[in-house]
């Protein structure tokens, strides 16, 4: 009978401890829920850059395609070959040659050389504004665009040392 005491206490109390909920209450949780939703998906991770290929462990992206072509460091497409991947196959193949030039560490080029070799880089565009205007779009800095550079002349020089002045890049 101990137990037939307990129960009306029992819905008394979860009536105290546990407001009805209105009308009023039901549609503010419904409303906010959807605009949690909708700005959940606002907020949702948006694609910066694509990763087209990584060679050890580097990924090469879409920006880094781009830039490439932008700057002139890639040749042209063969006719009729997309232009992007050609850009992307010449970027693999440097990377695979700069983790072979780093083996054998030639001797670093000098800063003039670099310069002048950057020279032709910026005389590609119409002005210093549109050359700016290029590594903004692109996200390259010009101390990036002599390390670029740079990178191509310590090629060259292993290729020089390595098979002599016999060789003809192809």
């Amino acid at each position: 009978s101990g137990a037939g005491l307990l129960v009306p206490w029992i819905t008394r109390t979860a009536r105290i401890l546990v407001p009805r909920i209105t009308r009023a209450t039901q549609i503010k949780w419904v409303l906010s829920l959807a605009l949690l939703i909708t700005f959940a998906g606002a907020l949702r991770a948006q694609i910066i850059d694509r990763v087209l290929a990584v060679v050890v462990a580097e990924p090469i992206t879409l920006s880094d395609v781009t830039a490439a072509m932008r700057f002139g460091f890639v040749p042209d497409a063969p006719g009729g070959q997309d232009r992007v991947r050609a850009a992307l196959d010449a970027l693999i193949e440097r990377r695979l040659q700069l983790i072979e030039v780093n083996r054998y560490l030639p001797p670093e080029p000098p800063a003039a050389e670099v310069e002048a070799r950057l020279a032709p880089i910026q005389a590609r565009f119409e002005s210093q504004a549109a050359f700016e205007k290029a590594m903004t779009e692109t996200g390259v800095t010009l101390d990036q665009l002599r390390s670029r550079v740079r990178d191509d002349l310590r090629i060259e020089s292993y290729v020089r040392q390595r098979f002599g002045g016999s060789y003809q890049p192809g």
